[in-house]
């Protein structure tokens, strides 16, 4: 394989448009299996291709500031919407949502089942780490749930949030729900925030970083959050 091909390797990530923490993880996972094959003899020691590459330009890559405030965060929270819109009124609350739920993101708020409220508390494994969570609501939390505890046209397969329907199958049809829904989603929300007068583009992503972000600012260390 050797340097030219990982240099090549990179130029794709660069050209999908990957940001420099998202190369830098794909590197270093590729490095690491690498690694790992020559430990179990799966190849030779010399054909390894990142001898020559340099990873200093990925130690502490510096990534553009996604968080909002916390007075952005309520202005969002107070913004008066059309109650007949219920697409941006769900979009608003799958955002708000993220951000009282300690950052939880779309793929698990999505998944999210009645069975998961237990006395006050959310219990949840997440998808990507399988790391279980559990924590007692926020009282705005709380709020956007009782929304839609006797909601019309709720999900009739358990969740909590009208996203996935009993229709939703497969496992692509899951994935092809969950996308078309979080496009939605951060369209609508960046919509509404242009409306306020918040600069920054808003996503999904924007409400989870915005969690730990006030944290951080309330002066809860990096190791807690």
């Amino acid at each position: 394989i050797g340097l030219p091909f990982i240099n090549r390797y990179e130029q794709w990530l660069i050209d999908k448009g990957c940001t420099i923490v998202t190369r830098s993880f794909y590197l270093r996972t590729f490095r690491t299996l690498w690694k790992v094959g020559i430990k179990e003899n799966y190849y030779p020691e010399t054909h390894y291709p990142f001898k020559d590459f340099s990873f200093s330009k990925y130690n502490n890559p510096r990534t553009k500031k996604r968080a909002i405030t916390k007075e952005q965060i309520e202005l969002i929270a107070g913004a008066e919407i059309d109650p007949e819109n219920d697409s941006l009124i769900n979009s608003r609350n799958y955002f708000l949502f993220s951000f009282y739920c300690r950052g939880l993101n779309f793929t698990d708020l999505a998944e999210l089942k009645w069975t998961n409220i237990v006395d006050g508390e959310l219990h949840y494994v997440r998808s990507k780490t399988k790391e279980e969570f559990r924590f007692r609501l926020h009282p705005s939390a709380a709020q956007i749930l009782d929304y839609y505890t006797d909601l019309k046209g709720n999900s009739d397969a358990g969740f909590v949030f009208p996203i996935l329907y009993k229709r939703h199958a497969t496992i692509q049809s899951v994935r092809d729900r969950k996308k078309k829904i979080l496009t939605r989603v951060n369209k609508q929300i960046k919509e509404l925030g242009i409306s306020l007068g918040i600069l920054k583009p808003l996503t999904t992503y924007v409400a989870r970083h915005s969690y730990a972000t006030t944290l951080r600012r309330n002066g809860i260390s990096k190791e807690n959050i």
